[in-house]
């Protein structure tokens, strides 16, 4: 059972793989270390990592689906990048002050790096291609791996460079326009060439670093490409660029019609499989897996035209079919070319139900012939007869996932507090996940809790309960949730605890200001011996189910909740108004149950509490009533009276009473 990790390269805050502004790929095998000496039997799931528009701050704007992100680069890996490089001292100058100025602070600066990259690389291409350079062994065996895309690629970007416009791109695929630019940006191509050999030099070593780890390397797979891309470019038999891509108006979830502005894909047809066979093939040398973002794509498209903008109240687009048959050939043929090149896949299954339907029917029908396949779920969102599902009713073949990269984290979402906003989740829902998912003896007026409220082991146990508490084979959370949950310095409902500053929003918020601009805590602290040891206890997953609080019914305003204890800690509040993890002598009794009273009204409350359903008072003897709230209080009723009388309360306003029950013995 995986322990995973959702991560961005350039936001994991390491001393040691973290350079001129950015993290890099360093980080990530310092993370990964980390996770070995932890004992995590995980792998880590990357967000994308591919070559993207360095105009926009989010990692989906991908403007190739093969090539790599220069951003992630380690500098101080690059052979070319030695002492006898004119530029050497400069760099380490720069390198030494931004890291002093800098030393404790959050925020990203892709400007700085992107502006020094390109001087930095292109004097090491000029050192690269005085040496053995192109001829060299290592870059031919690259550049047979890349042989599908490279060229296009390199081409593509020295296009851009240049200042072709659309149409101008678009005529690359002549064979005479494109001999022409050939000829007059040969330089820059070939400084292209160089930075994606040194990116897949540095990726390779990681996954091979990781492999020996026993961990895996997960590469996140958005579902399409940028309009103008090398991809979309050079390959029309894949994609058609007459229409673009969308989201279906799904008023159920409160979502309008979407135009994403990514051209159609050509379904399952043979040259969208060629596209797609080395798309995964190249994937396969780089990745262990791929988490398949909106992966009901896959199952049909949603067709706009290309030029649509959508307007509230109008609908501009259509499915190119509702067919539930052909719609689960479409999710079967994929699948079946990513499974064919030897990946696991990880599927964030979400959007209007009848694709996510057709979707679920077609993986679980690889999943029963053996494919390694887990498809996403998140506990907030999943809901059975309009109740949230308990950990305990998940199925194997799942993903639990406690947030998504665009999602407010765990700790956000307990204390109504997402991004800039607060009060974005009604305390009715909060209540219920809070009984139903975390197993918390909570009443309405504990919501939302307050991050004082949190102790490390509240907190431990809360990890504990989300890590075990199902027996789904896969369970991630993001990187800088776990570690806000872990260390009382971060553990706050800050927007730095955010993969995406203000979830839900694109990247097109900005890099400085907005969006992915944002270090995790430092993973330095996993460092820390207590920390660790605590860590340690949750890491390696097994399975530990656990049974949620149920209602009674009592009247309004009078709350009473109960469930079964075992397969978990005990936590109430103490006299201080924070949660704790009971440590008491009555652990590991027989039958032990928690039943918690809470008069939320501004009146005096008494009367009878009849518990048939909730105790078993058939039998002879009684039960014990040990009150938690009151130290010491501990009383003894037999069966019989609780039967014929109930258990009597009296109760002041505001009042909660929660008390350990176990039978007589």
């Amino acid at each position: 059972m995986k322990f995973n990790l959702l991560v961005g390269i350039s936001q994991i805050n390491s001393r040691r793989g973290k350079s001129f502004g950015t993290g890099n790929v360093q980080a990530m095998r310092h993370l990964a270390d980390l996770m070995s000496q932890l004992g995590f039997e995980g792998d880590l799931i990357d967000l994308p990592n591919g070559s993207r528009n360095p105009g926009m701050a989010s990692p989906f704007s991908i403007n190739s689906g093969f090539a790599l992100n220069a951003d992630e680069l380690d500098l101080n890996a690059v052979d070319e990048l030695g002492p006898e490089l004119e530029i050497h001292g400069h760099l380490a100058q720069i390198n030494a002050h931004y890291s002093q100025h800098f030393r404790d602070n959050r925020a990203l600066s892709f400007q700085l790096k992107r502006s020094l990259m390109p001087w930095v690389l292109e004097h090491c291409r000029q050192a690269f291609e005085a040496k053995d350079g192109f001829a060299g062994a290592a870059y031919k065996d690259f550049a047979q791996q890349a042989s599908y895309w490279l060229e296009d690629y390199v081409l593509f970007q020295a296009a851009v460079e240049a200042g072709l416009g659309e149409s101008e791109l678009l005529g690359l695929s002549v064979p005479k326009k494109r001999e022409a630019l050939v000829a007059t940006q040969g330089t820059r191509m070939n400084y292209h060439r160089y930075v994606q050999f040194l990116c897949y030099q540095q990726r390779s070593s990681l996954l091979a670093h990781l492999k020996k780890l026993g961990i895996g390397l997960i590469a996140n797979l958005p579902f399409g490409v940028d309009l103008l891309s090398a991809d979309v470019l050079f390959h029309p038999e894949a994609f058609d660029l007459t229409r673009q891509i969308g989201c279906s108006p799904e008023p159920q979830n409160g979502y309008p019609e979407q135009a994403w502005g990514m051209p159609l894909y050509r379904e399952r047809s043979a040259g969208l499989e060629h596209y797609l066979s080395a798309k995964m093939q190249w994937l396969s040398q780089i990745s262990t897996g791929l988490f398949l973002d909106h992966m009901v794509g896959w199952c049909g498209q949603y067709a706009l035209p290309r030029g649509a903008k959508t307007e509230p109240g109008k609908v501009l687009g259509a499915f190119l079919s509702e067919d539930p048959q052909e719609r689960e050939t479409n999710i079967l043929w994929y699948l079946d070319l990513v499974l064919s090149k030897g990946l696991k896949i990880l599927g964030e299954v979400a959007g209007d139900f009848e694709r996510v339907e057709a979707t679920k029917q077609g993986a679980l029908k690889r999943i029963e012939q053996g494919a390694d396949i887990a498809l996403m779920r998140i506990p907030r969102w999943e809901h059975k007869e309009n109740r949230v599902v308990p950990l305990k009713d998940y199925p194997k073949e799942s993903l639990v996932a406690v947030e998504t990269h665009d999602t407010s984290t765990l700790l956000q979402y307990l204390v109504n507090h997402k991004g800039r906003h607060e009060d974005f989740e009604s305390t009715w829902n909060l209540l219920e996940f809070c009984r139903r998912v975390l197993g918390l003896p909570l009443h309405l007026s504990q919501l939302p809790l307050k991050t004082e409220q949190l102790s490390d082991d509240f907190c431990d146990e809360v990890v504990r309960r989300l890590s075990c508490g199902s027996q789904a084979e896969h369970f991630a959370m993001t990187l800088p949730s776990l570690l806000s949950w872990l260390s009382a310095d971060y553990r706050n409902a800050s927007k730095h605890n955010n993969i995406n500053v203000m979830p839900g929003t694109s990247g097109e918020v900005g890099n400085e200001e907005g969006n992915w601009s944002f270090f995790s805590p430092p993973i330095e602290l996993l460092e820390d011996p207590k920390l660790a040891q605590r860590v340690q206890s949750f890491s390696k997953r097994s399975y530990r189910p656990f049974e949620p609080f149920k209602e009674v019914g009592a009247g309004p305003n009078f709350s009473v909740i109960w469930a079964e204890s075992s397969g978990r800690e005990i936590i109430y509040l103490d006299d201080l108004d924070c949660f704790r993890v009971y440590r008491g002598q009555r652990l590991g009794l027989p039958g032990l149950m928690e039943l918690s009273l809470a008069n939320e009204t501004d009146q005096l409350k008494e009367g009878l509490l009849f518990l048939n359903e909730v105790l078993d008072l058939a039998r002879p003897g009684g039960y014990f009533f040990e009150d938690l709230n009151q130290t010491g209080a501990l009383y003894r009723h037999p069966n019989a009276e609780l039967r014929e009388h109930g258990l009597y309360y009296r109760m002041e306003p505001g009042q909660i009473h929660h008390f350990l029950v176990w039978p007589v013995s």
